[in-house]
């Protein structure tokens, strides 16, 4: 090539913008290094070195690349010939060898003097010497440095001969000078990609980058054993399919299987060169954003043929590299690092030719520089017989516990491929033999029960101790004796009114005696009992007791009419006060129903949840053991009796000969009262909401020391359980829902405690599964939703055959399942939840379903559409917020809306905000965007009118136009409103013209919202 056609500057390309700003974002880290380090067991002599270097410099015009700026992005010049390539010398051990190397590759370059963006290190060892060959991506990729380094050892030994390079070498190469990116290719490139979301191929476990990301990596490697090499071969053979097509499927199905599908894109990168002719250096690889999708019905080698047809079509079209395209699809991320994808896949052969250099063969080895711009990156380095892969992770995100873990289950998947090609791809599940192992931990833990039900254990105990004390209310004691005699007169007075078997009787009383005693004697007669709470509004009760078909309602004084409607209402008082001789109980059947308790219901329809006796006995039991509940023990009654975990506090200590204590409400709501009570009673175990415990945990000061403490019915947070570990108390942290009885997992927990809190292990007979929608095990770590089978699985929904049938499951050999919508993982410590798989959710421990609130709205004359959303309150606690569209007969009064909600709705499921919308944000289906609708509603994305502060409206203003949404406020973050890398130099441009100097492109991360900026610049101003 003639020198003087190279053109004095060119703009950059996308994809050298993309490089130069993550430059700007970390300009002191040496984020785009790239390193290459030659190893030779001969000490090298530095002029034939430096001699070799600055002839590859002559030679490829690519290397001699420097910026030039003259706007808000850089020019590419090129420097004269002659130009010196910068080499340092070093000497080093063994031992201290490669932490110098790392060192030197992330020295950065000076990108703003017009400084070479390449330099070389020797380094000098005792007999041995290493080259580490270092530069900006800006100038250099992969195949540049293989032909750099073929070129190198030649050049050196011409050099140290005759001090002259050899003629095959002797001329400059030829240079690409790459155009600007075909559009039609684009057009393609944004059709294959419709309908992705980046955002969801998050792995688990995946942590958000928040703020500027530091890029901050590590690299870990792996060999593949010789079965998973074999499975190669195999699969190559029978599918006519090259190696490295065989190894991008398995990573496709690698990243399905946690959870990154079924639409999975991986940047695949490419040499860029299929048009170029000769050994051209320079900075030419193209990313690729391959999309597969990767569908549980398709045969396994369906899927290598689709990856294999889906590889081959990108690169015909790779007249464009993601960068190109980014602008175009950024919008659709919320995450501006990863807007296309979030990991990728290279191939490279394993043995590369035999070098020599001073007449000793050469070792070639990559000096990774410490960073990571993907969540992952995997390399392959194949041959016929051996298989090695180097994966660099971001630390931000990844652990490499984790990443190691995908080792293991890749070689599982590509065993289980070369054993099925037929198969479909749903049935392999690429589980590893150490998932295996942890996977044990979740299965059923055996143990026999001591009584079948709880009232043949009460009996038992009564018939043995009637005087021991069983109640504690108000200083009053009530003896087991007592209490059962209560009990019997309450059986009694149900047999004389014709109660039949199994049948259902409400309950209408507040805490107290003669409540246990009626849900004992509704057990004794052979029913069931309906939990009532006093406090509901009658008509949500009435909807109750009709739906159960009740007959007998069990009431203290005051049942109101229309909660009645008409029924049989039998006087408590009465009922406990008849002296019955005896304690009457009969013979209660373990599978039949002990109690039917209402939950909410999708369709505006409460459901009711059928337990049996042996499912409560269950839980008590395996409680008892578990707490090391002594007949001296003590527990307190805290909870109203229609929320199930009130049945662990009034049975657990009946079943193990304890004593319940009676908290009355003002005792619940008033934390010294409680204190005082559980002091002076002696209480030994209390259990409460995370919502109580935070009410009460200000007023802590040692009186949980020593006691037992369980905290369920919604998300505890480290926090809470580190203050209240740190009142010296044994804490529970317990999961379940009322399918399951109460609880089916446990986690106790101590100092420190892991973040997110732990959910724990299946209690006693108790088993679970996380599951994909499918129904498919996952394997540890992997998100998915939680499946619960054993002895505490309900019986069902009461007169909801459909209802039951989409939740209750048999699963072939594991027995019958509950399907709990809620997403969790396995870790260490047992299971961590992670939210809702639906739109159930939970509020200050109620369990609410956001379609039966939507409905009840709805059934309001001056709404004509309402969705529900939640949002964090203050403290970070959930709330309730309304949209919704008025019927058009004038305004809505909020206040009229929420006395209509409370009438019909707990105190906990009204909403807290209620916003009046035209209309809502809909999908592709018209069905409500409730993710939109959300982010809407949100102070971020709530709708703004323009600040009164004419400086900030400026600001915000300026923030429109850049991103063209004229929606955006003073909180809009420029990352999450479509913007992106490329579009905030625009930004940064537009206000340095406005404010002055001194505003880069990383001020836009550091402060991305219009309101942070005007912060940022009143700082700036003080700092002066």
């Amino acid at each position: 090539m003639d020198e003087s056609l190279l053109p004095e500057e060119v703009a950059i390309s996308a994809k050298e913008q993309a490089q130069w700003l993550l430059h700007q974002l970390q300009p002191g880290r040496g984020v785009c290094n790239v390193g290459i380090a030659v190893r030779v067991e001969r000490v090298l002599r530095w002029w034939p070195l430096q001699q070799a270097l600055n002839h590859l410099g002559r030679r490829h015009p690519a290397l001699r690349a420097v910026l030039s700026f003259d706007g808000p992005v850089p020019h590419k010049r090129f420097l004269a010939a002659d130009v010196e390539f910068p080499l340092s010398v070093d000497g080093a051990t063994e031992q201290s060898l490669p932490g110098l190397l790392s060192e030197r590759v992330i020295e950065p370059f000076e990108l703003g003097d017009g400084g070479l963006l390449i330099r070389a290190h020797l380094v000098l060892l005792p007999g041995a010497s290493v080259v580490l060959f270092v530069s900006h991506h800006l100038v250099i990729d992969y195949i540049s440095t293989v032909i750099l380094m073929t070129e190198l050892p030649r050049l050196y030994e011409s050099f140290a001969a005759d001090g002259q390079a050899p003629p095959e070498l002797d001329g400059i190469a030829a240079i690409h000078l790459e155009p600007p990116a075909d559009q039609n290719v684009i057009d393609y490139w944004i059709k294959h990609l419709d309908g992705v979301d980046p955002g969801g191929m998050a792995l688990p476990g995946a942590r958000a980058i928040t703020g500027r990301p530091t890029f901050a990596g590590a690299r870990v490697g792996h060999e593949m054993s010789a079965a998973a090499v074999e499975a190669v071969a195999r699969l190559r053979a029978r599918t006519k399919v090259t190696q490295n097509l065989i190894l991008l499927a398995a990573f496709y199905l690698l990243l399905a299987r946690h959870g990154a599908g079924p639409a999975v894109v991986v940047g695949i990168p490419v040499t860029g060169r299929r048009k170029l002719r000769g050994d051209v250096v320079g900075f030419h690889t193209k990313t690729l954003p391959v999309r597969v999708d990767v569908t549980d019905d398709l045969r396994v080698e369906e899927l290598v043929q689709r990856t294999c047809g889906a590889f081959l079509e990108g690169l015909e079209h790779d007249d464009a590299s993601f960068e190109d395209i980014q602008t175009v699809l950024a919008s659709r991320s919320a995450d501006w690092r990863v807007p296309l994808f979030r990991h990728s896949f290279n191939y490279r052969p394993l043995k590369e030719e035999d070098r020599y250099m001073a007449g000793a063969p050469i070792q070639l080895g990559e000096v990774h520089n410490g960073m990571s711009r993907l969540d992952m990156e995997w390399i392959f380095y194949g041959s016929d017989t051996a298989i090695e892969i180097a994966t660099v992770y971001s630390t931000e995100v990844h652990e490499e516990k984790f990443v190691r873990s995908l080792f293991q289950r890749y070689e599982a998947i590509l065993l289980e491929m070369a054993e099925g090609l037929a198969a479909p791809v749903g049935t392999v599940t690429g589980w590893s033999d150490l998932d295996r192992t942890a996977d044990r931990l979740l299965g059923t833990t055996g143990r026999p029960m001591s009584s079948p039900t709880v009232l043949a254990a009460v009996a038992a105990h009564t018939a043995e101790h009637p005087d021991a004390p069983a109640v504690r209310h108000r200083g009053r004691t009530v003896t087991y004796g007592e209490l059962m005699s209560k009990a019997a007169a309450v059986a009694g007075m149900l047999r004389e009114n014709g109660l039949r078997p199994g049948e259902p009787v409400a309950l209408f009383a507040g805490r107290g005696p003669d409540l246990l005693a009626a849900a004992l004697g509704v057990w004794t007669a052979g029913g069931a009992y309906l939990p009532l709470d006093p406090e509901h509004p009658a008509v949500r009760l009435a909807d109750q007791v009709a739906d159960a078909s009740v007959r007998f309602i069990l009431a203290e004084a005051g049942a109101p009419a229309e909660m009645t409607g008409g029924r049989r209402v039998l006087p408590l008082a009465a009922a406990v006060g008849t002296e019955v001789a005896g304690i009457g109980a009969g013979a209660t059947d373990p599978e039949g129903t002990a109690y039917l308790i209402y939950t909410s219901g999708s369709s505006g329809r409460p459901k009711g949840v059928v337990v049996s006796h042996a499912s409560l006995a269950n839980l008590l039991h395996d409680f008892a053991d578990r707490l090391e509940f002594a007949v001296t023990d003590k527990m307190l009654w805290l909870t109203t009796f229609s929320f199930d975990i009130s049945a662990l506090e009034v049975f657990l200590p009946l079943v193990a000969g304890g004593t319940v204590v009676i908290a009355d409400d003002h005792d619940r709501v008033d934390a010294s009262r409680l204190f005082r009570l559980v002091s002076d009673e002696n209480v030994g175990v209390v259990q409460a909401t995370p919502t109580t415990w935070r009410h009460i945990a200000g007023e802590l000061a040692g009186q949980l020391a020593g006691r037992r403490v369980l905290c369920g019915g919604e998300p505890l947070s480290a926090v809470l359980a580190g203050r209240l570990l740190a009142d010296g108390c044994r804490l529970f942290n317990v999961y379940g829902p009322t399918e399951t009885t109460i609880w089916s997992t446990v986690a106790e927990l101590r100092h420190p405690v892991p973040d997110p809190v732990p959910i724990g292990v299946p209690i006693a007979n108790t088993t679970v599964m996380v599951c994909t929608p499918e129904g498919r095990p996952v394997p540890p770590g992997v998100p998915g939703e939680l499946w619960i089978g054993g002895a505490g699985v309900a019986l069902g929904y009461h007169d909801r055959p459909d209802a039951t049938a989409e939740r209750f499951c048999d699963v072939p050999g594991r027995g019958r399942f509950y399907r709990t919508g809620d997403e969790v993982r396995q870790s260490d410590e047992g299971l961590v939840f992670l939210g809702r798989t639906d739109r159930q959710v939970k509020i200050r421990g109620h369990r609410l379903e956001l379609a039966e609130i939507e409905s009840v709205l709805e059934h309001h004359p001056a709404v004509r559409a309402a969705a529900v959303v939640t949002e964090p309150d203050s403290a970070g606690h959930l709330r309730l917020v309304a949209a919704i569209s008025p019927t058009g007969g004038g305004p809505v009064d909020d206040s009229r809306l929420r006395e209509h909600a409370a009438r019909h709705l707990p105190a906990a499921a009204v909403p807290s905000r209620i916003v009046v919308l035209d209309r809502f944000p809909m999908t592709g289906n018209d069905k409500v965007d409730h993710r939109a609708l959300g982010r809407l509603l949100a102070p971020d994305g709530a709708p703004v009118v323009l600040p009164v502060d004419p400086a900030l409206r400026k600001l915000v203003m300026l923030w429109r136009e850049v991103l063209g949404d004229n929606r955006l406020g003073p909180d809009a973050n420029f990352f999450l409103s479509g913007g992106h890398s490329l579009l905030a130099v625009t930004l940064a441009d537009r206000l340095t013209a406005e404010f002055g100097e001194g505003i880069g492109f990383d001020t836009v991360f550091d402060a991305p919202s219009p309101r942070l900026f005007q912060l940022w610049l009143s700082d700036r101003e003080v700092s002066r």
